[in-house]
């Protein structure tokens, strides 16, 4: 993903850098009406060069493993299961996608990962950290 917006934002300020040299070669002819032209060029490249940078420049999803904390208990649960599953299922609780449950008998989140086993968790909305608690069957 950070890859595809680096790339992104360099395509975009190529494209602002164009804008800015076809303006200024416009400029050339002497043609009044270009003139307008110009400055409407200008702006719009140096506005695309500014996005650009910005995307190039941003850190989109910052390392989603520095917000995502791992409890011991977690650890110790998912030793003898299917690691891809449940780092799949890891991979949609940071992206918040998959269905994620309240369950009413413990205060945690939680998301199927197969047929018998779910991921508790908790998030700090206001960090923006995620907590992997246990990984238990549904019927614990």
């Amino acid at each position: 993903m950070k890859r595809g917006l680096k790339t992104l934002g360099i395509l975009i300020i190529l494209v602002g850098l164009i804008l800015i040299a076809s303006s200024s070669l416009m400029s050339i002819t002497g043609n009044v009406i270009s003139e307008s032209v110009n400055i409407g060029g200008s702006v719009l490249g140096l506005a695309f060069i500014i996005g650009g940078l910005a995307l190039f420049l941003v850190e989109k999803g910052g390392g989603l493993e520095e917000k995502i904390v791992r409890k011991h208990q977690f650890n110790k649960a998912i030793r003898k299961h299917n690691q891809k599953k449940i780092e799949s299922a890891i991979k949609k609780i940071s992206l918040g996608l998959g269905k994620q449950e309240m369950l009413k008998h413990i205060p945690h989140k939680s998301i199927h990962v197969d047929k018998g086993y779910r991921i508790l968790y908790d998030v700090n909305y206001n960090t923006g950290a995620i907590t992997l608690v246990d990984y238990t069957d549904h019927y614990k």
